[in-house]
């Protein structure tokens, strides 16, 4: 699934919900593997995963929170070993 509004980053699940008063959007990124930005190595392995969320964006009457899920990896090069996010 892929939503124009948002960059080309693969997604596994999103969640709309309403209570009345708010909308809730989940985004659960979908990525098996990403390039670091650093060193340009793709990485498979999972160093753990990220939520990011922001709030009260207005939206006609009602207020929106949207919360992305972000998978970081990890790769680990003879001169470093850093943990990186999905980037679009």
């Amino acid at each position: 699934m892929s939503l124009s509004i948002l960059p080309a980053v693969p997604t596994q699940d999103l969640t709309i919900t309403d209570d009345g008063h708010q909308f809730f959007l989940t985004l659960v990124i979908a990525a098996s593997s990403a390039p670091c930005p650093h060193c340009a190595q793709i990485s498979a392995r999972l160093h753990m995963t990220c939520s990011r969320q922001v709030d009260d964006l207005p939206w006609s009457d009602a207020a929106v929170s949207v919360e992305w899920v972000v998978p970081k990896f990890s790769v680990i090069t003879p001169t470093a070993r850093k943990a990186f996010s999905v980037r679009g």
